[in-house]
């Protein structure tokens, strides 16, 4: 045998003299390994829970905000409605009190034939279901 096999030889008994001594060390660090590993899976699941729960709130508020958008779009235009309505009804009891109480332009009297009128067309449209 040469003298680098003796050498070989010897360095693999001490490996294995070794190996028997730190034989707890060893099978503790690979069990230290292993609870590594799963806590690492398990943070990995989280993480990817969580962002699927962040892009789900995500699209809900983008809808919300888009939801939001709208309504405010059909409360402008209902706004301006309802003030449309208001002149129509006051031009028609001005209308009305100019020409059937002797030409009144009582202000007050205007604006309570104007609620008057506003209030039959608020109970025609009741009766219809519109």
């Amino acid at each position: 045998m040469t003298e680098e096999e003796k050498k070989a030889i010897e360095i693999m008994k001490r490996w294995i003299e070794y190996e028997k001594q730190n034989k707890d060390k060893i099978n503790k660090a690979n069990e230290l390994i292993e609870i590594q590993e799963t806590v690492l899976n398990l943070i990995q699941k989280q993480d990817k829970e969580i962002e699927h729960w962040k892009n789900g709130f995500e699209r809900e508020l983008e809808n919300n905000r888009k939801n939001t958008c709208e309504l405010l779009k059909q409360d402008l235009i209902i706004r301006e409605k309802d003030k449309q309505i208001d002149l129509m009804a006051f031009n028609i009891a001005d209308y009305v009190m100019y020409y059937e109480y002797d030409k009144c332009r009582n202000p007050e009297m205007i604006k309570s034939k104007a609620n008057e009128i506003k209030q039959y067309f608020e109970k025609k449209v009741k009766e219809k279901g519109e």
